[in-house]
C-alpha cells in the first residue's frame, strides 16, 4: 500500500475544514481580524463544532488577568483536542480537579499556594480512604498548563517551581510494581494455556510486537501475502472504560509500519481469511464485532493465572514488552528492537525504509526460531517427564507446528 503524498484534503461542503491524509485528524481554520486560528480533532463533528463555536483569547493575556480555569480551557481546545479519545478522558478526569483553583489569575500562581493545594488534596485522599495512589499525573498536567501558557501568551512569565518533594508527600500509598517481563519459557507456558482464539491474538501480537489495539484493528487489506508483509496501519481506539470507540486508520505514534509475515503469522492469517466476516475486514473479529479489550485482557491474565504467573505480570501490554526484551537478547543490539516495535517517527521510517524492513523481518524471524527451539526443548522435557503416566493431558504446541 502507498502512503498518500499530498498531507491535506479539504473537506466537500466543510469550508475551514481540511484532513489529515497521514494520521486521518481533522484540521479546522478560521481568520478573525486577519489572523489565522487553527486546531486539530480526532472527528469531523469536533471540528464543525469548533469552527461554530471558538472565539480567541486576545494575544495579550496578562492585560486581561487570565484565570487558570480559562487557561485550562483555551488547553483543552487547542492543546488536548489532538490526543486520542482515551487519552484525552483520562486528562480531562486529572484537570478537573483544578476548579478550586480556576478563579486564580494565572501570574499570581505561587508555589507556596500550589503546594497548600495538593497537600489538601492528599489529605482529603487519605482520611476518606480513597482508591488513590498520588498526584503524580496532576502534578504533571498543572507544570504542562503552566509551560504552555508561557510558551503561548507571555514568555517573561515564570512557571513556580513546583517543589521535588510534592510527589512524595503527596503520595497516598505506593504503588505495587508489577514487572512486565516474562522469560521465553515463561511466555511459552502462558502462551499454551490460552484459549485457541486467543492464542492466535497472542501469537501475532508477538510477531508485530504491537499494542492490542494495533492487532485488534488490523485489516485483511493491510496483508500482502505474496510479499510477506502486512501493515501496522488500523487501530481500534478504546475509551476510558476499555470499550470500543472507533476504528482509527493510523497508530498511536502516527508511524504506519511494515511487518514480515513469519511462517507461524502466516497460518494465523490464512485460519482467519477462511473465517472472515462477511460484514467487515477485520482479521479478528467477535461475531462481526471489534475485539473487545476486556475480553483479551481476561483471557490474557485467566492464562497467566493458570500457569502460576499473575503475580509477575498482567494485562494485554507484556507481550509487546516481552518481544522487545526476547528480540535484544536474540538479535544482540537496539537496532533489531527498534526495527521491531517501531518506536521512530515517520520521517526516520522513510529515511531508513529499506533498511527497517530487511531488519524487522531479519529480527522477528530470529525471534520466532529462538521460541521454536524453547518450545521444542520444553516438549521433550515434559515428554520424557510424563512417560508412562495415564493423565492423558495433551498441550498444543502452535510455535512447533
Amino acid at each position: 500500500m502507498t502512503i498518500p503524498t499530498k498531507r491535506y484534503e479539504q473537506v466537500k461542503g466543510q469550508p475551514g475544514i481540511r484532513k489529515d491524509l497521514q494520521n486521518g485528524n481533522y484540521e479546522a481554520y478560521k481568520t478573525i481580524k486577519r489572523k489565522r486560528y487553527s486546531a486539530t480533532f480526532d472527528s469531523l463533528r469536533e471540528a464543525k463544532q469548533w469552527r461554530l463555536s471558538y472565539v480567541p483569547v486576545e494575544e495579550k493575556a496578562v492585560e486581561l488577568k487570565m484565570t487558570l480555569g480559562e487557561l485550562i480551557q483555551v488547553y483543552i481546545t487547542e492543546r488536548m483536542a489532538h490526543l486520542a479519545a482515551s487519552t484525552r478522558g483520562v486528562r480531562l478526569d486529572r484537570i478537573k480537579i483544578f476548579e478550586e483553583l480556576s478563579t486564580y489569575e494565572v501570574e499570581k500562581l505561587s508555589p507556596e499556594l500550589i503546594r497548600r493545594f495538593f497537600q489538601k488534596q492528599a489529605n482529603a485522599s487519605r482520611s476518606s480512604q480513597s482508591r488513590r495512589m498520588n498526584f503524580d499525573g496532576e502534578i504533571k498536567d498543572l507544570r504542562a498548563i503552566l509551560n504552555w501558557y508561557r510558551e503561548n501568551y507571555n514568555y517573561k512569565y515564570v512557571v513556580p517551581i513546583i517543589a521535588k518533594n510534592l510527589r512524595a508527600s503527596c503520595t497516598i500509598k505506593k504503588e505495587k510494581k508489577i514487572k512486565q517481563k516474562l522469560t521465553a519459557e515463561e511466555f511459552i507456558r502462558f502462551f499454551e494455556a490460552l484459549d485457541p482464539f486467543y492464542r492466535d491474538v497472542a501469537l501475532v501480537q508477538s510477531r508485530i510486537a504491537g499494542r492490542i489495539g494495533e492487532v485488534a484493528g488490523l485489516q485483511f487489506s493491510s496483508i500482502d501475502v505474496q510479499n510477506r508483509s502486512l501493515l501496522v496501519k488500523h487501530v481500534v481506539v478504546y475509551g476510558r472504560k476499555k470499550e470500543f470507540v472507533e476504528l482509527k486508520a493510523n497508530p498511536k505514534s502516527g508511524d504506519i509500519r511494515s511487518c514480515f509475515i513469519t511462517d507461524d503469522l502466516m497460518e494465523v492469517l490464512n485460519r482467519r481469511r477462511a473465517i472472515k466476516h462477511r460484514t467487515n475486514d477485520y482479521v479478528f473479529h467477535l461475531n462481526g464485532e471489534p475485539l473487545k479489550y476486556r475480553s483479551v485482557q481476561h483471557a490474557y491474565d485467566y492464562a497467566l493465572k493458570k500457569v502460576g504467573l499473575i503475580h509477575k505480570t498482567s494485562g494485554t501490554h507484556m507481550i509487546r514488552h516481552f518481544t522487545a526484551t526476547l528480540t535484544r537478547l536474540v538479535c544482540g543490539n537496539l537496532d533489531a528492537v527498534q526495527s521491531v516495535t517501531g518506536h521512530k517517527s515517520m520521517k526516520l521510517v522513510e529515511h531508513y525504509g529499506a533498511l527497517s524492513s530487511t531488519l524487522q523481518g531479519d529480527s522477528i524471524s530470529k525471534v520466532e526460531s529462538f521460541l521454536k527451539q524453547k518450545s521444542a526443548q520444553l516438549s521433550s522435557e515434559c515428554a520424557a517427564n510424563v512417560q508412562g503416566s495415564s493423565s492423558g493431558s495433551n498441550s498444543i504446541n502452535e510455535f512447533s507446528n
